[in-house]
Order: C-alpha cells, then structure tokens, then sequence
C-alpha cells in the first residue's frame, strides 16, 4: 500500500563551475454584517409562514462580539406551542404597502451600528423555514445548498448558512448563487476579468474587457504584444523599425544606420555587430563579419596575412590557438563548431602512450584533467552571459568530454571547468557545459575541449564533437526568467527568484527582495513581510506568510494553526484551510474535531490524526481517504486503492484477527511487506500469486513480467523457473541449477539465436533475451551490439543502422517512422516525434507538443482533454507536477506512459510517479510508481490484472499527473526533460 509522500528538500547540483567572475579577473469585514443580533434571513418564506416573535431585547442592551445570538422572551425549559398552531398572519398587508421606512420616528436611544463589532460568527439562515429546536440534532438536514446547521440555545431556532465552498460569500449557480466555480474565491458574478484564459466574471465569455499593459492585446489568456510587435524589455517595439531593437532584442544598429525590415542597413560598408565595415581592410571582420585575423595579421583585400617581421599563430602551452570565429559557424547568438580532437590526442600522447601530464592543466582541485585538447580563441560580440557546451548531437556516444575556460592562456590555468552535464546525467551525462556570467562586448576568453583522463570502462577520450557557444541576454532586476535558461539569465549578483517550489518561471531578484529569492547574509535576512526558511526546499529562501484561502506552498506558508490543503497527490501547492474544515486537515483540538461527515482519525501511513471521510461497514472504500469502522479495514484488490470495508480476516490484504483464528478457512495469517500481518490466500504451484496470495510450501513466486511488480507464478523447487533442491536431484526437466540470474534457480541456458522465455531461460555469456514485439516474456537470444533490443557493445557499439541508447548499459535501437516499441525502447523515432503508446507495449510514431505551463492542476490539465494518442515533453523542477486529460469513452481504458519519447526512462536515479484521477477530477483512482523499465511509471488499463482501475471506465474525462519522487539516495528529484504519453482505448 502506498502512502503520501511529502516532498521536500533542493535540489542541488554539485558540479565544479567556479564563480564567472573569474573570468573577468574577480570581476476587514463590511458594516452591513453587524447592524443587529437578530438572526439574518435570506430569500425566507412569506411572511405567512413566520411566527412573530416578540419582546426582543434591544441590541443596545445585549453584549455584542462574536458568540453574540438575539435575546427573545422564551424561558428555557417552557412548554412554548408549536410554531405550527400559531394563526398564520394571512390578512397582513403585503411590505410593499407598508410606509416607508424614513416616516418612523428615529431610534435615538440605540447607538449607532457602525458602533457595533460585526457578529462574525452568526451564520445567516437560507431558504430554511424557523424551526424551534433543543439540539443541533433537531436541526440536521439534507439539503445540500446548506451547511453548518445547529441550534441556537438562545432562540432555540434553528440556524444554518449557505454553501461558499470557496469563501468568497457567493453560494454557487446550483444552489441559487451567481458563484460558476465554488472551488476558486475570485470566480463569481461581477468579479474582475482577468486575462487568464478563464471566465472569472461567470458571464458564459473568457477573458472580455481584460486589460494589458500600453501595446498588448489578451490572446488564448495571456498578454502580449500586438501585431507584429515584440516585448523588449518590457515595452512591446517593432523589431522591423527600431534601430535599438532591429529584428530582435537588444541588437541596436551602428551609427549611419537604419533597420529595414528587422536588418541593419548601411550606406557604405557592411554591417557587423551593429557598425558599418569594409570587410576587405577591417581586422576584426576580414572577409566577412566576425572573421577576425590574429593580432599578428593584418587584413589586405579580406584576407589575413602575416604582417611584416611579425611570428605569426598563437599556441597555448604549445597547443595551437584556433580562431572560433573562422572554424565556426553563427546563426543568430549561437556559434556552432563540428571538431574533432583524435589528431590533437595523437600529437600530445607520442607512441599512444598517454602523456603524464596534459598541456594545459586547471589548477582547481576539483577540474578534471584531459588529454587530446583543442583550444579556441572566442570574442563576445555583445554584452552578454555565454553558455559553453559539448551538449550536442554531433558529440560521439561516450565521449567524455571536458571543458575549461579562461580569459588568460597558458600552461596552467584557474578558471571555469565542467566535466559531466548535470542536467543530462540521464542521456549524455558525460558531455560538458559552462555557464560564464555577463560578459562585456568584445572580451577574449580561451575555451579549451578535451577527453577525460584516464578513462573509465566503457567511454572515450578523443572523437568528434560539437561544440556550441551561445551569447544570451542578460536578465536585470525585475526580469522574467526560467530556470532553464531559455529566456536569458540574470545578471551578477541577481537570482532568478520562483514564487513557488517547482515552478519554471520566476523574476531576477536580490537577495533578500521577495519571495523565493535567497535569504541575504545580514539581517535583515529578508524584506519586511517576509522570513528567511529554515529547513527542507525553503532553507534560506525568503517566504512568507498568507491567511485562510490563500495559495499555499513551501514559500507560502499558511499562518497559524491553518493547513495548505494540497491540489493535488504529491504536491504541497494548495489552499490554506482552518484545521477541521476538510478531507486531510489536522483535527481540531475541541469538538467537533472536523466538519460535517468528516471523522478524525489516524492519516494513512502517519502516526498524526487528519480528518477523513467514513465509511461503512461492508460499503465502498478508499484506502487513501476512507476510515472504516473499528475491526474493519478497507480491502482492494492488488495494490489498489478502491474497495470494500471488510471485517478483520475475512479476506485476503486485511489485518490478521488479534485472536485464533486470525484468518477465516483457506487464508494464511503473514507478515505484509509494511511489516504488519495480514491475510493471504495460500496458492499452490503454477497458481498466480500477489500482494494478497502466498505460495504454498515449498514453492516460490517468481514474477515472469519485470513491469508488473505485483503479478507472479508460484513455481515448484526443482521445477524450471523454481528454487534449486538443497540435495538430491536439484532440478527437474533437464533444467540446470544456476545462480547466472541470482540465488539459486532451475534454468535452461540457451545460445545466439534461440528462443529464451524470461521466466525460466537465461542466455549464454555475451548474449542476452531480447523480447519479442508486443512481449513482455518471450523473446530470442541476442549477441551484444547485434540486433534492436540486444545490451551495447563495448564503448555503446551497435551494428550498423542501430544506435546506442546509453554507454552505460545501454541497448541498441533501430530507427524507424512507423510502429515502435514505447516500453523496451528497441526503435527510435525521429527527431521531433515519440513513440505514442497505445498499449504500454505498443505504439506509432507521432509528433509530440511541448508543455504547456501551468498545468500542475487537475482543473488546469481537464479544461484541454485530448482524445487521440498524446504526447507532451516537459521538465519536472522539484516539487512540480504535470498533468494530462483525457477524453475515455464508455467502457474504456486509460493507457499512459513516461520516458524520453522512445522507451527508455529518463531519470538516472530517484523514481517517477504517476497518478490517475477520477472524472470527477478528485477522487484518486490509483497510483503507477516504478513499475516501468528503469525508474519510471506506466499505466494501461488494458490489463485490468495490473491495473484494475485504469478499465471498464465511465464515460468522462480522466486526468494523469506524473512527477519525481524522492528517495533516500535523491531527497530533492527533478527532471531536465521527459516525454507523457496519454491515451484512451475503447
């Protein structure tokens, strides 16, 4: 059984990229609420059906405050008559004869009602006739457009309030109210329209006279720029005109120029880096723009040559100087360079024989060192942050390549260094990447590319590459960024501040200005209003504290004794609730310890009490959120979350009975995986086994499919796919006792070529069983590197045709534009496409869209359901979720899948976890959780043993949230890229 997990804690990557700056050289409520005790009735009966009730003391005489109830003339105790037998008042005049108000003589002896504190606490009574009562029991009633009712021991009147399920005060559209969406306070008739994508005005239209800043328009629920307008820097220009912004952000053209059409057009010369040239004299751009000669050279009719008496070529510790510039190519900020460093290796390594020491080392202890090294010479073209990487599909597989960079060459050097890419240990964690701080226009740095020394089993030290150097824009204070870098990053000295764990999108702040930014060294820690976090994801990061109804995070914390009520399973994003008030908040220190039908008891997997909802006794039951009665225990089937609550040892997955017999005829009372006891029923051989089955005596249960962790075949000792007799005749059927699969086990061993069942076969040396297409059993053995589905080669070798998913342990794909294999990985889809499953075991390759942000919600995902195939690449930061809906026909299945778009799981360690929700977007249906290949997560309800909720569905939406789970090996997961798969069979 799972439980709820709370993710907490940072991701930090430790990898040994120095300070940039040493490239540089150290560079209240309203007035209305309190104008009476009296009882406040809304849209009451006639007034033919209300008993006067007379000699109400004066609210000036009563004391006032928020216990405050009317004061009537009823002693307790007394026999007052019904309200039945009271003469109804038929012969009233009806109100609207009456005089009007402002002719009654003034009250001057009651003082003013502004003078009186708002009786918060008085609940307003709806639609409810006054019924006289002695308990809160005598006002129980099933009206679902009500709440809170109870007896008023002063009136001994009934009382109640209306449903704000959001506490905006508008009851929602089905009770009568103007509220379209009771589950959000700033959704109601007459609410502001904000350009969200979202009718928030309850008026049937979207986003209608939402307002943008100067120059933007509302589009699909955002603001952005009009026409063919672009935000630079906050202000929305026409990159086609503006000399400061010509044809993009930041690119200002020279003196005597003008932009046409988003170009820098000059009168004489060409234009580079935003200035007018003559290419055939100019130095710095020597037949054409960034071409730059040696400081050595001179530019005659476009051409470097040596200039008179001048040694020209520059070396770095006797390795050649290679202008990036020349060897590269530029499109756009990014310089692409296509190199390889096999001769380099050859000339500093005399003989093959790897040299002692390289010639350019880094003098930083944590700098790896490297041989085979390359060194180019780059210039900034702008003021700008540079991103220096091998990260690139032109790198050889295994190549471990090695970065340095530094702004001053020579033998030994101090400066930047990165040996693996933290963001793609998962794919190709052994290239590199720099992030180098702004740097000025026109600086020089030296990057050095290099293998890593000595090798390690399995991987390179020379090979082509390709090396990429981006010049991206550099973020000030109050910027927006990502995390991922995508639109620039901040500059020195600021951060890019998230509102909320998780998130991918935040603003380039200081330390100490706002939430989500760092805590400052000094006090004050943080601005006023906000405090510097202590432990888990928010250590010192600024947070803050909101009240009831606030959104509420890890850096919004909810004040007091309230409860971030969580959005959805595995996320601590919310809203804060006051304890008591729903399913999953502490209980309350005094009765009623929780609201309405809630009870208080021990929350699932916790040793705290939380309110959940009852069930009982042999009614349906959900292990997560469901207590049943005392000695009864919620039963489901495998792993499940849905069920029945069953008396103790009646059935198999419940508790033992505390006496003899623990389990009723035919169930064994064991210890569960959790530790407790608990029933199963005894199997015998080749009978299935689970959770909730033990095999008898003498056999063992082995699992034939790896992705089904629940589902086995009890196998007899000595019996192939069994346990190995301890004496005697060890196996049976000409099996082999063998330990090549673990412990002691009957085996057949089976050569290149031959059909291997996974259960009871295993391949010879060199080879292992590839499955079948469609098969999670069957398959044939396959000599290393030879076939689709077959482990790689040493050094990730593959035939010809097929390639190597990963150095390390790695499988060969082949390629392919048609059906694919979305659970092994054996195919590989083109660039741009995924495998869409449609069964875990089957697909077709489709194009995949890209995540679409936020959708870390179930109402978020289930407002855009898709109905066909599905897939979506995302990241998954710490602490985020992401979410898919699908449209499910009557009767169908929910089929999902996680991994880099071809099969393999894209997480190198942690786990991945996977969600599936109702269509009534809250009820938690099931939870898939490392039970696909490698670490991730599957669902296909096409196999109802597995997956016994994902099938047979009603007709409705069906919402999938997947997101990284922490271990004790990865306290803060997260995820650079991954691939959802969605889809819904009939």
């Amino acid at each position: 059984m799972h439980r709820h997990l709370s993710l907490i804690g940072l991701l930090s990557l430790a990898g040994c990229s120095p300070s940039i700056g040493n490239l540089l050289g150290d560079g209240g409520g309203g007035t209305d609420a309190a104008r009476s005790d009296a009882v406040s009735v809304v849209d009451a009966k006639p007034v033919m059906d209300v008993v006067a009730i007379l000699d109400v003391t004066p609210i000036a005489d009563s004391a006032v405050g928020d216990d405050a109830t009317p004061s009537v003339d009823v002693t307790p105790g007394e026999d007052a008559p019904p309200v039945v037998d009271a003469p109804p008042v038929v012969d009233a005049p009806p109100v609207v004869d009456a005089p009007p108000v402002v002719d009654a003589p003034p009250v001057v002896d009651v003082p003013p009602v502004v003078d009186v504190p708002p009786v918060v606490d008085m609940p307003p009574v709806v639609d409810v006739p006054l019924r006289i009562c002695g308990t809160d029991g005598d006002c129980a009633d099933t009206d679902p457009c009500t709440v809170g009712e109870r007896c008023d021991p002063a009136t001994r009147l009934c009382v109640t309030r209306p449903l704000d399920g959001d506490g905006d005060l508008h009851p929602p559209r089905v009770c009568g109210g103007d509220d379209c969406d009771d589950g959000d306070p700033l959704v109601f008739q007459g609410a502001a329209e904000v350009c969200n994508g979202r009718d928030d005005d309850c008026d049937g239209m979207t986003d209608e006279g939402a307002t943008c800043g100067a120059g933007e328009v509302c589009r699909q629920g955002r603001c952005g720029c009009d026409g063919a307008r672009v935000s630079c820097g906050g202000a929305c220009v026409d990159v086609s005109s503006s000399v400061a912004h010509c044809g993009g952000c930041n690119r200002p053209c020279g003196a005597g120029t003008s932009c046409v059409g988003g170009a820098c057009a000059c009168t004489t010369g060409v234009a580079c880096s935003g200035a007018c040239v003559d290419t055939a004299t100019n130095a710095a751009h020597c037949g054409g723009c960034g071409r730059a000669c040696d400081p050595s050279e001179r530019c005659v009719a476009g051409a470097c040559e040596c200039a008179p008496g001048a040694v020209c070529g520059e070396q770095c510790a006797g390795v050649p100087v290679i202008d990036a510039a020349r060897v590269g190519t530029r499109t756009g900020n990014v310089l692409r360079i296509l190199g390889d460093n096999t001769a380099a290796w050859s000339a500093q390594n005399p003989g093959g024989v790897l040299a002692s020491r390289s010639p350019i080392v880094n003098a930083a202890s944590s700098c790896p060192r490297s041989t085979g090294q390359l060194v180019y010479r780059y210039t900034t073209t702008m003021g700008a942050a540079l991103r220096v990487t091998t990260s690139n599909p032109g790198t050889r597989v295994a190549f471990d390549t090695v970065l340095y960079a530094t702004g001053s060459c020579g033998a030994a050097i101090n400066n930047a260094c990165n040996d693996d890419d933290p963001d793609l240990a998962a794919s190709r964690g052994l290239t590199s990447r720099l992030l180098i701080d702004s740097l000025p226009a026109g600086f020089t740095l030296y990057i050095v590319v290099g293998g890593y020394s000595p090798l390690t089993s399995g991987t390179f030290d020379r090979g082509a590459f390709e090396l990429t150097i981006s010049e991206e824009n550099t973020l000030a204070v109050g910027a927006s960024c990502r995390t991922d870098g995508a639109t620039g990053r901040c500059a020195s000295g600021l951060t890019c501040a998230l509102p909320s764990p998780g998130v991918e999108a935040g603003t380039c702040r200081a330390a100490g200005a706002g939430v989500g930014a760092p805590c400052r060294a000094a006090s004050p820690q943080c601005d006023a209003g906000l405090s510097c976090g202590t432990s888990g994801v928010a250590a010192n990061v600024c947070i803050r504290d909101v009240g009831l109804g606030a959104a509420c995070d890890d850096y919004s914390r909810c004040a007091g004794a309230n409860f971030c009520s969580p959005l959805n399973f595995g996320t601590t994003r919310g809203t804060c609730v006051a304890p008591g008030t729903v399913f999953g908040a502490p209980c309350r220190g005094t009765a009623p310890q929780c609201d309405g039908a809630l009870v208080c008891a021990v929350f699932t997997g916790t040793d705290t009490t939380a309110c959940r909802v009852p069930a009982s006794a042999n009614g349906p039951c959900s292990a997560e959120r469901s207590v049943c009665p005392t000695g009864y225990h919620c039963a489901t089937a495998s792993d499940g979350f849905i069920g029945l609550c069953r008396l103790d040892g009646t059935a198999a997955s419940l508790p033992c009975r505390e006496s003899a017999p623990r389990c009723d005829g035919g169930l064994e009372c064991v210890v569960a995986r959790s530790g407790d006891t608990a029933c199963r029923a005894v199997v015998g051989a080749g009978s299935s086994c689970s959770e909730n089955s033990v095999c008898a005596v003498n056999t063992t249960c082995y699992r034939p499919d790896t992705s089904d962790p629940f589902y086995g075949i009890c196998v007899a000792v000595g019996a192939p796919g069994g346990d190995c007799r301890a004496t005697g005749t060890r196996c049976d059927g000409g099996a082999t006792c063998t330990t090549e699969t673990g412990a002691g086990r009957c085996l057949f061993r089976v050569g290149e070529g031959e059909a291997c069942r996974a259960p009871t076969h295993y391949c010879a040396a060199g080879l292992n069983c590839v499955l079948s297409p469609g098969d999670t059993v069957n398959g044939v053995c396959r000599a290393t590197g030879s076939a689709a589905g077959a482990r790689c080669g040493a050094g990730g070798s593959c035939l010809a045709g097929l390639t190597c998913s990963s150095a390390a342990s790695g499988i060969c794909s082949a390629a392919t534009s048609g059906d694919c294999d979305p659970y092994a990985g054996t195919t590989v889809c083109p660039a741009g496409q995924a495998c869409l499953a449609s069964s875990v075991l089957r697909g077709r390759c489709g194009p995949m869209g890209a995540e679409s942000e936020p959708n870390d919600t179930i109402a978020l995902a289930a407002s855009r359901p898709v109905s066909a195939p599905t897939a979506l690449a995302g990241s998954l930061p710490f602490n985020d979720v992401d979410c898919m809906a699908v449209q499910v026909p009557a009767g169908g299945s929910v089929v999902a899948f996680a991994s880099d778009g071809n099969g393999r799981c894209p997480l190198a360690a942690g786990r991945l976890a996977m969600e599936l929700y109702d269509s009534d977007g809250a009820t938690l249906r099931l939870i898939a959780e490392v039970n696909g290949p490698g670490n991730c997560a599957n669902i296909d309800g096409g196999r109802r043993a597995v997956f016994p909720d994902a099938g047979a569905l009603s007709a409705g939406v069906y919402t999938v949230c997947v997101h990284a789970v922490p271990t004790t090996a990865v306290p803060t997961p997260s995820l650079a890229s991954y691939v959802l798969t969605v889809a819904a069979t009939p």
